[in-house]
Parts: C-alpha cells; sequence; structure tokens
C-alpha cells in the first residue's frame, strides 16, 4: 500500500540480490549534479528470527510456540496487537506474506514490521 500513498509499518524487502539491484538503479541519475545516493542494504533473517524470537518468549515464556509458527500467519493474526500495538517486545519480525499476488512472486517479496516500541 505504501505505493499508493497509504501509511504503513511494513517495509518492502526482496530474496533477490538482482531484484534489488534493479530497484537500487531503476531511476536514472539526473545529468549535471549528484543525484541520490543508492544502496542495497542486506538482512540476516535467520538471526533476525532467532533475536525476535527469544524477545518474544521472553514476553510470553518459553515453549508456546517454535520460530517457524512465529512467522505463519495464524500467529501474525493471534499475536499482533498483542506484540507490536501493546509495546509488550521492541523487535522487528519478518513477514513472509500467506498468499503471494504476481508482483511479490516476481519480487520474491517479504515484508519487515517494526514494533510500536
Amino acid at each position: 500500500m505504501q505505493h499508493y500513498g497509504a501509511p504503513t509499518r511494513l517495509l518492502d524487502f526482496t530474496r533477490s540480490p538482482y531484484v534489488a539491484c534493479y530497484f537500487a538503479l531503476e531511476e536514472p541519475e539526473p545529468l549535471g549534479r549528484a543525484g541520490p545516493k543508492r544502496a542495497i542494504w542486506a538482512i540476516d533473517v535467520k538471526w533476525l528470527i532467532q533475536n525476535t524470537f527469544n524477545r518474544i518468549e521472553s514476553c510470553v515464556g518459553k515453549g508456546v510456540f517454535t520460530p517457524g509458527e512465529m512467522l505463519g500467519s495464524n500467529f501474525i493474526k493471534e499475536y499482533f496487537d498483542e506484540f507490536y500495538n501493546n509495546n509488550c517486545i521492541s523487535a522487528i519480525l519478518p513477514i513472509f506474506p500467506p498468499k503471494l499476488n504476481v508482483r511479490l512472486l516476481v519480487q520474491q517479496g517479504l515484508f519487515l514490521c517494526p514494533s510500536a516500541a
């Protein structure tokens, strides 16, 4: 929805270095002046998942769920408000959409969602 001007905390990422390179370079730099700086950011998703999992476990207790369950759409639906709106933890969760449209399939997309804390 960011592409249409709607406010959202979701940050688009891709699992493809080629897609990242395309978006970093798709707009040509204006001639005669320094254009915008370009960068490709890499995220260690495994570390992010483990770190977030440890923070969520400290909030709700150990053994309630697994890291795999944490990334599932049912977990997100059930616990999103508790963790991300009620300031239970300060973390960023990678979100893999349960249903992909053509754009997300081609771009190999995922989202990062920071908590409100």
